[in-house]
């Protein structure tokens, strides 16, 4: 049983790297068409209010950024440090700081 769970463990950590990657597209596009209409609705009405869609929006994407980064540092250590294959056992670990 346990023979299986690397191959099992790698496909679930690719899918979530692909979900964080979705999930940082579709925060990118919310974020737009936010910013956009807060921005039309700013210069339409001098209302300072609607320029905090583009703050929320910025606030999204980074969030999403966060998350993508931290979805690919934990299966960088998987695959590099816990369960190494080939010439991976000598790559360095992936950094979790972000700065």
């Amino acid at each position: 049983m346990m023979q299986n769970a690397d191959p099992q463990i790698r496909l679930a950590l690719s899918i979530a790297v692909q979900d964080a990657t979705d999930a940082l597209r579709n925060s990118t596009m919310i974020a737009t068409a936010a910013s956009a209409a807060g921005l039309a609705r700013f210069f339409a009405t001098n209302d300072r209010i609607y320029l905090e869609a583009a703050k929320e929006g910025q606030h999204l994407i980074t969030k999403a950024i966060e998350t993508l980064r931290m979805v690919v540092a934990i299966s960088q250590d998987y695959v590099r440090e816990d369960h190494p294959s080939g010439s991976d056992a000598a790559a360095p670990k992936a950094s979790t700081t972000y700065d």
